[in-house]
């Protein structure tokens, strides 16, 4: 491993020292979700699984006799610099019983040097001061954006990233130097993302997790599923954390699939597809040009996209015409052109009255 990696494992070292002190204490809502977004990395989350098990064989094992003072300045001195290569000389502890050969490089002997060290201060009973230090957490701005009923919005991130949001759409913006993060809790948008390889661009709606780096996306939160449509380049999709329960509920997350342009992945009841299906990407990004278009789709899903942007509710009072298939394209705000359209259809009668226009068999 040259210099340069070396350093990076020791960063993650020492942060994952840090993070495994301060989860001991309890993290606010702002640290878990910093927390969580650097779990996601997958050298940081091996650095804490094995912090965490020299927690383990410590508690197992360690030696009541042992120097804390010394054994904590020496984890933290203890690094020769030599022709940019990072030598570190192990720390020997008495108590191991059972040994942890060096499996991964010299980078291993600072993980354990700084895990140790993390894990004194955080034992109560071995800590001289029974303080905790807290990591520094980097600040994370967080902005709402919403749309009132029959209302779009288009708004511009810091990054250059743009979100166009639909009728009925609320999502949170969360973002930092290392972090970007969206939370959709309803409706729909669509995601023109900005390219940054060292801050991939995270979308939570319902059950699904999206991640992409730089491409064209669209996310809408259906009240029994998450709809995720690519428009160019392609996303990666995988059931979000079941809680915010630090490691486990990151590491749990369930195997992705990647969506290309052109396709479209439906996460319904807390499952993953295997692959996602071919679409055609006009007919789904239509509302952005204030259209409401489908092809062989229910009845009883077409009127639910109409009723987002109607003054009058459509209900459907007959339940087998709800699976009616019906193909069209119209002005999401021309329910006239839409009822005209429907008492053309064999079988279908449309009673229209000032506070609720009825579809019925006829």
């Amino acid at each position: 491993m040259n210099g340069s990696g070396q350093r990076e494992r020791a960063r993650a070292a020492q942060e994952a020292a840090d993070w495994l002190i301060a989860s001991r204490a309890g993290l606010d809502d702002v640290q878990q979700d910093v927390f969580n977004e650097w779990l996601k990395i997958p050298e940081n989350a091996e650095e804490y699984l094995e912090a965490e098990q020299l927690a383990q064989d410590l508690r197992e094992s360690v030696d009541p006799d042992l120097d804390i003072a010394a054994l904590i300045e020496r984890a933290r001195a203890d690094v020769d610099e030599d022709d940019d290569d990072t030598k570190v000389r192990p720390i020997p502890v008495r108590a191991w019983r059972t040994p942890r050969p060096a499996a991964r490089g010299s980078w291993v002997y600072l993980a354990a040097a700084a895990a140790v060290a993390a894990i004194i201060l955080s034992i109560p009973w071995l800590s001289p001061s029974h303080t905790t230090p807290t990591p520094i957490v980097e600040q994370i701005t967080t902005t709402h954006f919403a749309t009132r009923h029959g209302e779009q919005s288009t708004q511009r991130l810091a990054d250059g990233t743009q979100l166009r949001l639909d009728t009925d759409t609320s999502v949170t913006v969360r973002f930092s130097s290392t972090v970007r993060r969206v939370e959709v809790e309803s409706g729909q948008v669509n995601f023109a993302v900005a390219h940054d390889a060292i801050r991939p661009f995270r979308v939570m709606a319902g059950s699904a997790e999206i991640v992409d780096v730089g491409t064209t996306f669209d996310v809408y939160l259906r009240p029994d599923s998450t709809v995720v449509t690519v428009v160019e380049g392609r996303v990666k999709v995988s059931l979000a954390p079941p809680g915010r329960g630090g490691l486990a509920g990151v590491l749990g997350i369930a195997d992705s699939t990647e969506v290309a342009a052109g396709q479209q992945l439906r996460v319904a009841e807390g499952r993953l597809p295997s692959s996602a299906v071919q679409v055609d990407t006009d007919t789904a990004i239509a509302w952005q040009r204030g259209q409401i278009a489908f092809h062989q789709e229910p009845l009883g899903d077409v009127v639910a996209q109409f009723n987002r942007y109607a003054a009058t509710p459509i209900e459907i009072d007959t339940p087998t015409l709800r699976e009616l298939r019906i193909s069209g394209v119209f002005a999401n705000n021309d329910t006239e052109s839409f009822v005209a359209f429907l008492r053309t259809l064999k079988g279908v009668q449309v009673d229209v009255t000032p506070t609720r226009i009825r579809i019925f068999k006829g």
